[in-house]
């Protein structure tokens, strides 16, 4: 590839002093303190003069090339920089000279989804994809490499599931939103059969949370249910516990009613012996307690801090997800699992999300709503209220499923302007009324 120092020409400008000097400095590992300086300084403290050149140099042309194309909205978030870094570790597989690349979008993500196009893929790569460079699982980003090169699907390295040829069909054709864990799952399902419903279902589920290494073993369950013709949720959540603690479960010759009964067994059990589990201490987080007005009527939105196992139970039976998995962290005060409130005038109190709490740097790594969704613009906005007043922070590893992602705050240098604003009509309608509707939400607290 050639060296582009010389053929990227850039107004002179605060921002561009800026990433020249951080690319001609030596840098400790630091942390994003909520400047852009700070920001970009923590990015390429990742990246190494010497072992691996050529990523700091591509990272460098990243961000000076966004900048002449006027993607002013994107370098001022943490997640798209982020995502431009991602791109920057893959810089010896690029197709495409990052100059070569011209903005024609409007919004940062699809002018970073754009960017990710041009600089890996020759030929046409599922849209769920791009969300690996969203992430930091780097394999999930090598698949997209090798899909953009023209690779078969049962062809990719490290693919943790066997898959039928029909299976590698639809999970190039799976639906945008699922991501790449919830596409495999979502393949393995309708490969064998089931109804596309069926398939969303287990795809939503932990199932499509991970893949480990007893895989031969989750493909037999997702047979099993696939012959399902209408899956109860709340049912296919609770033997899907069940066989989590019971991996060596032979599902030949077991019937759907043979296995929920056995699972509500396993449950009627469980729930006696949490009775008797020890309560834990407290982290000693401040508690939101926010009185205001939804739909005309006062609400109170609170966060109850789960300090028994008996309540991480409940907490998972009610949201339909597996944090009752965390004890061992919660009794080693590792982690703090708190739920997430809300309770109506006429005392009926509905969950929204449940949040864990890395301890002791108070550091808040996992929202999840029901079924493991992500969480709300209603509940976004309590998170965010509750991280202010309690004095709560990101991890120094932000994803994109961390939920929550702020804009940068520039201290002591020129921000680039974004000179677009009118044109943000034009983004995709439901993205639109989303943010619309959170930032009014947001001003409605104040």
């Amino acid at each position: 590839m050639k060296t582009l120092r010389t053929q990227i020409k850039t107004r002179e400008s605060a921002f561009v002093q800026l990433v020249e000097e951080l690319y001609a400095a030596d840098h400790a590992a630091v942390r994003a303190s909520g400047t852009m300086t700070a920001m970009l300084q923590e990015f390429f403290s990742k990246t190494s003069k010497t072992s691996n050149p050529y990523q700091r140099e591509v990272f460098r042309q990243l961000l000076l090339h966004t900048y002449n194309q006027k993607c002013y909205a994107l370098l001022r978030q943490y997640l798209y920089v982020n995502v431009l870094y991602n791109i920057s570790c893959l810089g010896n597989h690029l197709v495409r000279e990052v100059v070569e690349w011209k903005n024609t979008e409007i919004d940062a993500e699809h002018q970073v989804r754009a960017l990710i196009r041009h600089c890996f893929a020759t030929y046409e790569v599922p849209l769920f994809m791009e969300r690996a460079f969203f992430s930091e699982n780097r394999i999930h980003m090598l698949w997209y490499v090798q899909l953009g090169r023209g690779n078969s699907v049962k062809g990719l390295s490290q693919f943790p599931v066997e898959f039928t040829h029909k299976m590698a069909h639809i999970f190039r054709n799976a639906p945008e939103g699922l991501g790449v864990g919830r596409a495999i799952r979502f393949a393995q399902a309708m490969g064998y059969g089931a109804s596309k419903d069926t398939a969303l279902a287990l795809c939503n589920t932990f199932l499509g949370q991970f893949l480990d290494e007893n895989e031969a073993f989750w493909s037999e369950v997702i047979l099993f249910f696939a012959k399902e013709d209408k899956l109860i949720a709340r049912e296919m959540c609770l033997m899907l516990d069940y066989l989590a603690e019971h991996p060596t479960t032979r599902l030949k010759g077991t019937t759907y009613r043979r296995l929920h009964k056995q699972s509500r067994a396993w449950k009627k059990q469980r729930n006696l012996l949490a009775q008797s589990g020890a309560d834990w201490q407290g982290s000693g987080i401040r508690p939101l307690q926010h009185e205001t007005e939804l739909d005309g009527s006062p609400v109170t939105y609170q966060t109850l801090e789960l300090q028994h196992v008996a309540a991480l139970y409940e907490e998972g039976d009610i949201m339909q997800h597996c944090v009752a998995e965390y004890e061992a962290e919660c009794k080693s005060g590792e982690s703090a699992i708190f739920s997430l409130q809300r309770k109506g005038q006429n005392g009926e109190t509905k969950r929204l999300a449940t949040v864990e709490v890395a301890l002791p740097q108070k550091e808040l790594v996992q929202i999840q709503g029901r079924f493991n969704t992500d969480p709300t613009a209603e509940t976004l906005a309590m998170i965010d209220q509750w991280m202010v007043q309690s004095q709560l922070q990101w991890p120094e590893d932000r994803t994109m499923d961390a939920a929550l992602t702020h804009p940068l705050e520039e201290g002591g240098i020129e921000r680039p302007m974004d000179t677009n604003g009118t044109g943000e009509a034009l983004i995709a309608i439901i993205k639109v009324v989303f943010w619309i509707l959170y930032f009014l939400f947001r001003m409605s607290q104040t």
